[in-house]
């Protein structure tokens, strides 16, 4: 499991942003104003590994556009009898570029771009863009921004209009310029999403 697999996984699961390794963007691909929603991510989330439920994330629709998400992080069993849950918030909105989905989040302690896919299964994975490639365009100047490189890895923030960095998203390949983790790799923390079905 990556640095950059177990970022990502806290960023999606918990909308954390800690130091390095992550790319921030001063601008969306699209304006929230008028946004829409995406249906199929209505509905309260958890995070399935090892069967084990220890995270959940809400989206409804905003009344200002957009969706409203609501992360709920639980402590784990030696935390509980000292600690409440966790709670974050964002907005998130849906654009689509050649067919595929990506979030524009905003959040407390910055804004990002998220690639996201619905599977046929109802499921629902994540990613965060790959910071590496995103540095060296912006060294070559091929896209606007600065970086710092960090502990973890560089950080990366995007400076450039919406119009050239969803054209730099098309011209890499897309959600290939995102990280979503190895599907053949048992171990890798996937940014996969079930939705939660409520037990007595």
């Amino acid at each position: 499991m990556s640095v950059l697999q177990i970022r990502a996984a806290f960023v999606l699961l918990a909308l954390l942003v800690l130091p390095g390794c992550l790319v921030q963007t001063e601008t969306f691909l699209s304006e929230r104003a008028g946004a829409g929603i995406d249906e199929r991510l209505i509905g309260v989330w958890t995070v399935p590994h090892n069967q084990d439920e220890t995270g959940f994330l809400f989206v409804r629709a905003a009344k200002e556009g957009g969706m409203d998400v609501l992360t709920m992080e639980l402590p784990d069993d030696d935390e509980k009898k000292h600690q409440s849950p966790k709670w974050d918030t964002a907005i998130a909105w849906p654009t689509e570029i050649d067919g595929l989905g990506y979030l524009n989040m905003i959040m407390d302690d910055g804004h990002l771009i998220v690639a996201y896919r619905v599977n046929a299964d109802g499921s629902a994975e994540f990613g965060i863009m790959n910071p590496e490639p995103l540095k060296k365009a912006v060294e070559a100047g091929r896209i606007k921004g600065r970086f710092d490189d960090g502990f973890l890895g560089p950080d990366v923030t995007l400076t450039d209009t919406a119009e050239n960095i969803a054209a730099f998203i098309r011209d890499n390949g897309g959600h290939r310029l995102f990280v979503f983790g190895d599907p053949e790799n048992e171990n890798d923390m996937r940014l996969i999403l079930v939705r939660h079905r409520l037990t007595r």
